[in-house]
């Protein structure tokens, strides 16, 4: 995200790239390169846009060059993925304020970070392309779910705070519903999106919604059956 995407939690950098064992700084760093321009070409032409001769053109290296660092599209567009998904990771588990003391303003802040996350061009390209790549590579499936899942256990302790009494099977349910309702916010409200303008009249309309669920649902509210 750049600095003037978004209006307060401008943290997410476009990648973050795992740390290599082993190998030259030229080839990581080559690496690193033809992940970026082929996330450039996600961002400007879409996925379709990805191939390997196109982002050798990108890069200035020959198509060999790039097939050695990338066996295949596949290759390079899982390791593209998982450079954005580190990003958010990072975000959710170092860059979120630690105040034990405030534990509502803290739930605040995370959700307000993912919903102007959802504004940027970014957030609203790249991750209707994760969920659909999900669907049919396993690879990409688990990927999207680590970083879901990340996100979740962060939702989780802060509602765990928030209502202590309430089970944890409860807990973990709201968490899911605060994580889907952001989520799905992105096909109506996102970059370019048909809602994007009042989005943030929805921000305030969805936090606001969260704390008041959070703050008066009873375990009598919600029915359990049986888990298996």
């Amino acid at each position: 995200m750049s600095a003037t995407e978004g209006r307060r939690y401008s943290l997410v950098s476009d990648l973050t790239f795992p740390p290599r064992e082993g190998g030259y700084a030229n080839g990581r760093d080559t690496r690193d390169t033809i992940i970026t321009a082929a996330f450039r070409l996600l961002m400007d032409e879409g996925y379709r846009a990805i191939t390997m001769r196109r982002v050798a053109k990108e890069c200035g290296l020959k198509i060999g060059n790039v097939t050695y660092h990338f066996s295949s599209r596949e290759d390079l567009v899982r390791s593209m993925f998982e450079a954005v998904s580190l990003s958010y990771q990072a975000v959710v588990t170092d860059k979120m304020p630690l105040d034990e003391d405030r534990p509502a303003q803290r739930f605040r802040d995370l959700c307000n970070f993912f919903l102007d996350d959802i504004k940027t061009r970014k957030t609203t390209m790249v991750f209707p392309e994760l969920w659909s790549l999900s669907n049919h590579d396993e690879f990409v499936y688990d990927l999207v779910n680590a970083l879901y899942d990340s996100a979740r256990v962060t939702f989780f302790d802060l509602i765990s705070e928030l209502r202590p009494d309430l089970s944890p099977t409860l807990r973990h349910q709201l968490s899911v519903v605060v994580q889907a309702s952001i989520e799905g916010l992105t096909v109506f409200a996102g970059y370019k999106k048909p809602f994007h303008a009042q989005m943030d009249q929805m921000e305030a309309i969805t936090v606001k919604a969260f704390m008041d669920l959070i703050s008066n649902i009873r375990e009598s509210d919600v029915l359990q059956g049986d888990p298996s």
